[in-house]
């Protein structure tokens, strides 16, 4: 029974000892933690802005070919797009 109360006695301090040991690393690793989110965050704009000028490359390409477009051959692509779209449903039979 004595060994039980000097265990008991013990697992108080080293438990603040543990506490304070894990909040020291913790203070010590703060620096590191907040550079890499930092540097992640710099990788984050980095790739949304690349990400930005592709569309824009795709926009531009697409607008150049567009103007290349005669106004007839614009009229019949748009004209067999709009005549599917107006078809109507299929109807089964049910039964």
């Amino acid at each position: 029974m004595d060994n039980l109360i000097n265990l008991d006695a013990l697992s108080k301090p080293i438990t603040a000892l543990i506490d304070a040991v894990s909040r020291g690393i913790g203070t010590l690793y703060e620096p590191t933690r907040i550079q890499r989110n930092a540097k992640a965050k710099a990788e984050e704009i980095v790739i949304i802005a690349e990400a930005e000028k592709k569309k824009n490359d795709i926009l531009k390409a697409a607008q150049s070919q567009l103007n290349n477009v005669s106004k007839d051959d614009l009229e019949a692509v748009v004209s067999r797009i709009v005549g599917k779209e107006r078809k109507p449903p299929i109807q089964r039979k049910v039964g």
